[in-house]
């Protein structure tokens, strides 16, 4: 589970240096006035792959996360069974539907990504930026929603108490709910708001 989160932060890291490269090799001062853009071109397609796999692993990190047992129950023996609170099995067909659904949704993110970063248009509120918009704000709510389903599900523990070990990643994906909406609402441009949801 670990790993997609480190992958994440190591993608976002070399994107970061590709982007610092492209400044160093057109200079301040070009890079002020975005002039000389044709020379670094590479380096800005692939930091530009480089944050939209970031943020997709950091989804994928997500989807794996809230199938994990709750804190409480990690060392159960219905844990180790695979028979949890966070299993998606525990809500039956609608539960298993979801789970495919988020994943597929969250490579869905990934591919519109790539587009509209790769997008002559990157300046330009376009319908792909507003689709991927609404995608991440919708699997945002549905991970939330599944860690709170975790902890009603939960006998060992009370629910408040479940509530408060999830407390960190439930406000993250707030955070990451609010931002689209106002991307959404705002009709913020990508090239206004890609480093905030760079991580």
């Amino acid at each position: 589970m670990l790993t997609t989160l480190h992958l994440s932060i190591i993608a976002a890291f070399i994107a970061s240096t590709l982007d610092l490269s492209q400044i160093l090799q057109r200079g301040m001062r070009n890079t002020e006035l975005g002039l000389e853009l044709d020379t670094v071109q590479s380096l800005i397609k692939a930091r530009e792959i480089g944050y939209a796999l970031s943020n997709s692993l950091r989804f994928i990190f997500l989807w794996i996360f809230v199938a994990e047992p709750p804190k409480a129950e990690r060392n159960t023996p219905n844990a180790r069974a695979g028979a949890h609170s966070g299993n998606w099995n525990a809500w039956g067909f609608i539960g298993m539907g979801l789970r495919w659904l988020t994943l597929f949704l969250t490579l869905i993110v990934f591919a519109l990504q790539v587009v509209w970063r790769l997008d002559n248009r990157s300046n330009e509120f376009t319908t792909v930026y507003s689709a991927e918009s609404a995608i991440e704000v919708i699997l945002s709510v549905l991970f939330a929603l599944k860690l709170l389903l975790n902890c009603i599900h939960c006998t060992i523990v009370s629910k408040w108490t479940c509530i408060l070990d999830y407390l960190g990643f439930i406000v993250s994906l707030l955070f990451g709910v609010g931002f689209g909406v106002s991307n959404l609402t705002h009709r913020k441009s990508p090239s206004d708001s890609s480093s905030l949801r760079a991580w």
